[in-house]
C-alpha cells in the first residue's frame, strides 16, 4: 500500500483544516449532478431534434409550447451558452460529489484494515 509522505499530502483548506461533507449530502448531490445532465442534454437533443416546420406551424396556431421553442431558436446563441454552462456545472457537482464517496470510502477501509 502506497501512502503519499505527508508533505504531498496537503490539506483541502488553510491553516490544516479539513472539509468533511456528510456521505448521504455527497451521495445527493452526485444523483443531482447525474440527473440535472441527462435532464439538459435530454433537453438540448429535443430541441434540436424539433421538426422546424411544424413548429413554426404550431406556432402559427397559436401554440405555447411552439412559441416558446421558436423564440429559443432565435436566440440560439444564449440558448447553447446556457446549456454548455449547465451541463460543466452537472458535470462538476457529480464529479466532485462522487470523489468524496470514493475517497470516503476508501479512508473508512483503511481504517478499518488498521
Amino acid at each position: 500500500m502506497l501512502i503519499p509522505p505527508a508533505h504531498v499530502a496537503a490539506p483541502l483548506l488553510a491553516g490544516g483544516v479539513t472539509l468533511s461533507v456528510p456521505i448521504p449530502l455527497a451521495i445527493a448531490l452526485f444523483v443531482v449532478g447525474l440527473l440535472g445532465y441527462a435532464l439538459i442534454n435530454a433537453i438540448e437533443i429535443a430541441v434540436i431534434a424539433s421538426n422546424r416546420l411544424r413548429v413554426r406551424a404550431a406556432a402559427e396556431e397559436g401554440h405555447r409550447a411552439a412559441l416558446a421553442l421558436e423564440r429559443l431558436r432565435a436566440t440560439q446563441e444564449r440558448y447553447f451558452a446556457v446549456v454548455v454552462v449547465v451541463q460543466n456545472v452537472c458535470v462538476f457537482l457529480a464529479s466532485t460529489a462522487g470523489a468524496i464517496v470514493s475517497i470516503s470510502s476508501r479512508m473508512a477501509s483503511l481504517s478499518r484494515s488498521r
